[in-house]
Order: structure tokens, then sequence, then C-alpha cells
């Protein structure tokens, strides 16, 4: 375990070196983000790296139980691509393709939770890994506090909606694997 722990850091010194961005904040930008399968409502700090061209999310994101059966609580790791940025009149727009680890915590996704289900009934997992593309609209702004503001719109795929999808007879259609999330975005 500490071996990993030490390799995890090492990896994110080595970046955050390569890069030479090392501000005060520990985050260059926050999200919050509604939908997408990381919760009904979550918040996320991130960083930019590569001029830009690559980011690392943080997310914490909640669905109530009003909401859902239970409440589901999630941890997220997105990694997101940029491979180019254009403009639309004061408007910055980023197109991004990434993955994401997420861990969601509650009796409704852990297999060993409820026993009248079937283990072959359908794939059930704590852990989840996604696949996302999305779109920011980000605005500079002559702010003291925040240097840009926008939005974004992105969909996700899991991989146990993928799985159940190739998996089933036709019960599980291809417009039921993508959800939409959209989020707004603040950079320091």
């Amino acid at each position: 375990m500490y071996k990993f722990m030490l390799f995890l850091i090492l990896t994110c010194k080595a970046i955050l070196a390569e890069d030479e961005v090392l501000n005060a904040m520990p985050f260059d930008y926050v999200n919050i983000q509604y939908a997408g399968n990381i919760g009904m409502l979550s918040v996320a700090g991130g960083n930019s790296f590569f001029d830009g061209m690559y980011d690392m999310e943080l997310y914490l994101g909640i669905t109530p139980n009003t909401v859902s059966e239970v409440a589901i609580y999630t941890l997220a790791i997105k990694n997101n691509f940029i491979p180019y940025e254009f403009k639309i009149d004061d408007y910055l727009v980023k197109p991004y393709a990434g993955v994401g680890f997420f861990f969601a915590w509650n009796q409704r996704y852990d297999p060993s939770a409820n026993e009248e289900i079937p283990d072959d009934y359908y794939f059930q997992t704590l852990w989840h890994l996604s696949a996302h593309f999305g779109l920011i609209f980000e605005k500079v702004l002559h702010d003291n506090y925040f240097s840009k503001a926008g939005f974004y719109i992105e969909t996700t795929a899991l991989d146990t909606e993928i799985v159940s999808y190739f998996s089933s007879d036709g019960t599980i259609e291809s417009r039921d694997i993508f959800t939409i999330a959209l989020g707004l975005r603040m950079s320091f």
C-alpha cells in the first residue's frame, strides 16, 4: 500500500513539475455538475496540465433518497483530453473526451446487500469505469477572483451499462447507455 501511495505522489509531482504551474489554490478550477452518473448534484476541483490539453478532476456527488430508493454518494476521478480549442464570439470552446473511475457507496449498488436478487440477474458493482465526451464553453473574466467562467455539457456511458447492453437480449437499448450532464465551471 505504501508503495502505491508513494508512486501516486511522485506521479502527481512529476506532472506538476512538467507543466510548471504551481498555484496557491489546490485546484485551477471548480465544477458544479447536475446529473451524469456521478450523482444528481456533484462538486469537483480540477487542475489543467500541458497547456490546457489535459484536465484531472476530483468529484464528490450525491443523489438524495428523495430521488432514489436510497441516498447514493459517489467519489470520482475524471480525466479529460482536450485535443484543440477554438473561439466563437467571446467564448472559448473546448471539445473533450475522457475516462473516469468512481466509487458509489450505498446499498443500491452493493451486490451483497440484497440477497433476493440472483447473482446473474445483472452486472452490479460499487466500482465503475466511465467514458465521456463533451463541450466546454468558457469566457474570460476581468475579475479579481475568477479568471474564466463557463458551462459544459457532457454525455457519459458506464461500464456496467455497456456490459448489460451487450449481454442482454435487447432489453437495454443503445439510448439507455448514455446520460447527459450539465455543469458550471469557474477558473481561478
